[in-house]
């Protein structure tokens, strides 16, 4: 389940466009697909991770670019199909990308997304359409990270969370630990002749009002796609890749390299040493439950090989919610990478019924239960 497929297909058909927030003048996106004939129905609360997403799947290099790029445009290529088959609306959501804003801003953009999903969704789909208080908080990566923080943070709480190669201990030192050189020189060159003392600088930019909230990953850019291709893969006819899209990629690779996400995260240029420590505790669901004691339903999908996130952020925190009595699902994929899930689309796929038929009866048991 590691190897790279060519196949590329455009986001699913049928969606609107809406923007849920308006922030220091920044607008912030999400996209609805309706369930199709059902009265009532469920939904999908879908948070993005970074941009290595879509219908293509790179190989066994870790992809740490969650929380700085990313789409809500077109999530991972089983969701909406798999979620529609079990007749579930699909919201998936843009928020704002570090290191404009941190990570509290970002998690207040996917509570300000659930106010407005709980107070348009009614109009929009339907009257009798949409059951508000039955939906799932899901998302991949980043948006698995976030998927578990709103698992405490969201009024309502969701019947289910699933979290797809989340990091949920913020504590954990491999996400602290630069790479050796090596392991650098496989995030390749910089799109343009910066120095890492212009990428340094930018990285503690905090101008909320310049935060961006979606960028093409590198193999969505020209030369690799052209924009007439992108525009309709993504379904945005008016959107046009440009120089800040190839400053974000290069922010994500130096910040990969680096290793400095969760510092700009987290602003830790503002916190002494304990209070850092204190804060990244405060912002990590392994952590949080033991004081909660009670949380949703959640199913974890992950990798055994994956790079960036390593399975154990999933086993840990699996084990400690079984230990409190919660229901939890888990599907591991043997020597899965990073992204492993994203070449499966549709019923027929390798891994369809290994790892998206469990997740969704675990979950539409007990959103429906």
């Amino acid at each position: 389940m590691t190897t790279a497929v060519s196949r590329i297909t455009p986001c699913p058909p049928g969606f609107s466009d809406h923007v849920y927030k308006v922030a220091h003048g920044v607008e912030v996106p999400l996209r609805v697909w309706p369930a199709k004939g059902r009265d009532k129905a469920p939904w999908l609360f879908w948070i993005h991770g970074g941009p290595g997403k879509g219908r293509l799947v790179w190989g066994p290099v870790g992809v740490k670019s969650g929380f700085i790029a990313g789409k809500h445009v077109v999530p991972n290529a089983w969701v909406v199909p798999a979620f529609q088959q079990y007749g579930y609306h699909v919201i998936s959501i843009a928020y704002r990308f570090i290191p404009h804003v941190g990570l509290a801003d970002i998690v207040q953009d996917c509570v300000d997304a659930l106010a407005w999903c709980r107070a348009n969704l009614p109009s929009l789909l339907g009257e009798s359409a949409v059951d508000l208080d039955r939906y799932v908080v899901a998302g991949d990566s980043a948006g698995g990270t976030l998927s578990t923080i709103c698992g405490f943070k969201f009024e309502p709480k969701p019947k289910a969370v699933i979290d797809v190669f989340g990091v949920v201990d913020l504590l954990d030192p491999h996400f602290y630990t630069a790479q050796s050189a090596e392991k650098a020189a496989m995030w390749g060159k910089y799109h343009r002749a910066r120095e890492d003392t212009e990428l340094a600088r930018i990285c503690g930019e905090r101008d909320p009002s310049k935060a961006e909230v979606i960028c093409p990953w590198d193999w969505e850019l020209p030369p690799n796609m052209s924009t007439e291709d992108l525009r309709v893969f993504w379904g945005t006819p008016e959107f046009t890749p440009g120089e800040k899209d190839l400053l974000r990629m290069d922010l994500m690779k130096y910040t990969g390299k680096v290793a400095n996400k969760f510092n700009i995260l987290l602003r830790k240029e503002e916190l002494s040493p304990d209070l850092f420590d204190q804060k990244r505790k405060e912002w990590s669901p392994y952590w949080v439950v033991d004081e909660r004691k009670t949380y949703p339903p959640t199913f974890f999908l992950h990798g055994t090989a994956d790079s960036a996130v390593p399975v154990e952020q999933s086993y840990r925190f699996a084990e400690k919610l079984k230990r409190l009595g919660i229901p939890t699902g888990e599907a591991y994929c043997p020597d899965g990478e990073h992204c492993f899930e994203n070449k499966i689309e549709r019923p027929e796929d390798e891994g369809w019924n290994e790892y998206i038929v469990p997740c969704m009866e675990f979950v539409d048991r007990h959103v429906r239960g």
